[in-house]
This record gives C-alpha cells, sequence and structure tokens, in this order.
C-alpha cells in the first residue's frame, strides 16, 4: 500500500512539472538588452568641437533613448546646417587668402611692367619677388592644413581605438565570436597603417613637394613638377593598396567566420533542444529574441559610429578642397595675367592638396566598411 501511494505521487508531481514547465517557460520575461559599457566610453577618445555638437542620449545605455538621439541628430535639415556652417568658417578664411593672392598677383603684374619698361635686370628681380611672396604665402597656408590633415589622422586614430572594445563585444554577444576576433585584429592593423602611412609621413610629403616646388620660385630650367606629382601619387597609391588589401582581408574574413559561428551555433542550439526536450523551444525562441536585440544595436552602434567619422572628415575635407579651388582660381588669374611661372607654381601646389584631400578620405574607407559590416551582420544565435 505504501509503495503504491508513493508511485501515485511521483506520477502526480511529474504530471504537475509538465504542466507548470512550459508556462514558466512561455511566461518568462526576456532579459533586456542594453548597451555595452565601451559604448558608453566613445565620447572619451572625441575632440570637444564633436562632443559638443552631438545630442545627449547618444550615448546611453538605454538602446530606445540612443536610437532617438540617433534618428535626431541624423536628419536632413541637422545635417544640411552642418553642412552649411563647416562650409561657412571656412569659406571666409578660403576668400581672403584668395583675396591676398590676387593682390599679390596684380601688384607683381604691374612692378614687372613698371621693370620692364626702365630695363635691365629688374624685370628678373620683379619676377622673382612676386614668386618668392606667392609661395611664402602658399607655404603658410599649407603648413597649417598640413597639422590639420595630421590632428585629423590623430582623431581617425583615437576614434578607431575607442570603437574597437564595442565591435568586439557585440560581435560576441551576438554569437560571431571567431569575427570579433578577426575584426579587432585588423582594425588594430589599421591603427598601425594611419600610424605609419599617413600621421608620420604626412608633413614630411609636403616638405618635400614644397620643397621641389622653389625650383620654380627661383626660376631655374629645372622642372620639378613631374617628381612632385609622382611623389604624389606614389603616395596616395601605396595608402589606397593599403587600405584595399585591409578592407578585402575583413570581408573575406566576415563571410568565413560568419560560416563557421553559424554552424556551430546550430550545433549548440540543437545540443540544447534535445538536453532539454520541454524548455528546448522556449529557449530557442529566447536566443532568436535576443539575437534581434544585438541586431539593433549592433545597428546603432555602426550608425552613430559612421556620423561621427563624417563629422571628423567633413571639416578637414572642405577646407582643403576649398583651398585647393582657391589656389587653381589664383593660377587661373595668374596665366590670364601673362604670368606662367606662378601660374604652374601655384598649380603644383594645387595638386597637392587634392592629393591631401584624397589620402584623408581613402584612410576613412576601411573603418567605414568595418562600421556597415557591424551595422549588416546578423548574429548566429
Amino acid at each position: 500500500m505504501t509503495r503504491r501511494a508513493v508511485r501515485v505521487l511521483i506520477c502526480a508531481v511529474l504530471l504537475l512539472a509538465l504542466c507548470v514547465l512550459p508556462a514558466a517557460a512561455e511566461d518568462e520575461t526576456q532579459p533586456a538588452l542594453s548597451m555595452p559599457p565601451e559604448y558608453c566610453a566613445v565620447p572619451d577618445y572625441l575632440p570637444g568641437d564633436v562632443t559638443d555638437f552631438l545630442p545627449e542620449g547618444l550615448f546611453s545605455t538605454d538602446p530606445a533613448e540612443a536610437a532617438e538621439a540617433l534618428s535626431d541628430v541624423t536628419r536632413f535639415s541637422v545635417l544640411l546646417s552642418t553642412l552649411l556652417s563647416c562650409l561657412g568658417l571656412r569659406l571666409a578664411d578660403a576668400s581672403r587668402m584668395l583675396s591676398v593672392l590676387i593682390g599679390l598677383l596684380l601688384l607683381g603684374t604691374v612692378l614687372r611692367r613698371v621693370s620692364g619698361a626702365l630695363g635691365g635686370q629688374a624685370d628678373k628681380v620683379s619676377g622673382f619677388l612676386m614668386r618668392l611672396s606667392l609661395f611664402g604665402t602658399a607655404a603658410g597656408m599649407t603648413a597649417g592644413l598640413a597639422g590639420t590633415v595630421t590632428a585629423y589622422f590623430r582623431q581617425l586614430t583615437s576614434l578607431t581605438a575607442g570603437f574597437i572594445p564595442v565591435i568586439g563585444t557585440l560581435y560576441a554577444i551576438g554569437g560571431n565570436v571567431t569575427q570579433a576576433a578577426a575584426g579587432q585584429g585588423l582594425l588594430v592593423v589599421f591603427l598601425a597603417v594611419i600610424d605609419l602611412l599617413c600621421t608620420k609621413p604626412a608633413p614630411g610629403i609636403c616638405g618635400v613637394c614644397m620643397a621641389l616646388s622653389l625650383f620654380d620660385v627661383i626660376g631655374t630650367r629645372i622642372r620639378p613638377g613631374a617628381l612632385s606629382e609622382r611623389i604624389r601619387k606614389t603616395y596616395a597609391g601605396l595608402l589606397g593598396f593599403a587600405m584595399f588589401l585591409l578592407s578585402a582581408l575583413l570581408g573575406t574574413q566576415t563571410l568565413l567566420s560568419a560560416g563557421r559561428d553559424t554552424i556551430r551555433m546550430k550545433g549548440l542550439r540543437y545540443a540544447v533542444s534535445q538536453m532539454i526536450p520541454v524548455a528546448g523551444g522556449a529557449v530557442s525562441a529566447s536566443l532568436n529574441t535576443i539575437s534581434a536585440g544585438v541586431t539593433v544595436l549592433r545597428r546603432i552602434t555602426g550608425t552613430a559610429g559612421i556620423l561621427l567619422l563624417g563629422l571628423l572628415l567633413l571639416p578637414t575635407l572642405i577646407e582643403l578642397l576649398l583651398m585647393r579651388q582657391v589656389l587653381l582660381w589664383s593660377s587661373s588669374a595668374a596665366e590670364m595675367l601673362d604670368c606662367p611661372e606662378e601660374s604652374r607654381l601655384l598649380g603644383e601646389i594645387a595638386g597637392l592638396y587634392g592629393y591631401m584631400a584624397a589620402a584623408a578620405a581613402v584612410s576613412s574607407v576601411f573603418f567605414t566598411l568595418s562600421l556597415a559590416l557591424l551595422a549588416s551582420c546578423a548574429g548566429v544565435l
């Protein structure tokens, strides 16, 4: 009789467990995801003028608040006003520089005509003085812009260093463990490439190209323009090849890592469903929910990173392109005033500005691709 009562009690407990466990699994609340702490620490790597522009809540731990702030700052009206403000600030400097260069050309042309009327070597001396004044003005402007470009490369390095732990964390919590390690490794290599090819060589290359322009100032028969252009093209080609190689490695690693992580997680989920037959379906649904939440976090982080990169790149790029146009317009004015040597001098310096702008833009391609892959790559949970 006692054995029979024990058997009945055990059966009743098992029936109760079968009824309660599915309901508990279905009613279990999903864990709330929040932005990783590394994401909230990104403002520490940004310059003050960029953080002042950013809205409150962009680096909040609450994904909804961060998404709302990101939506506000990426509106077309806000982006257009930012572009116009950057353009307006640089346009005043560009106008002043254009006025100075045109004034020097006009003054030099008048002095050359007067000197030509006097005869002797006065014509050559006045031409030399005009080229020297133009070179001095352009050299001062180039030194300032070289410092601006170098500061941008340092800011890009700092921004990348701030996002490396964020990208690794978001890949890892989404199940992309292999991609987390590969992506972080390539970003570390990217930091070394930027330091080796951009931050350190940029001032030296600008100095060498400006030094070669001195031959045009002196007025010798030596024409170093081809050598200066070859130096700029070689530097731009080397930087472009390095970015292409890193981008190709990143794309290949992403595809392979995503495949391996997917196979591993599918095997893990199958094992969980077999080990927990009652609540296995609920566990699978919970993993799907977490994966969807991680995808949202990745898209917020990727979009915010691209926005920050644009805020860093835009002022530098606008300043370089505006000053390049100033030199090109001045070169055209010199050609119109029958000053071919001065026109060639200004044109060569303008070409240097174009390659500096290309280097600043190309150097950001890999970091942009990393953030785009982070935003578009789904979790494997």
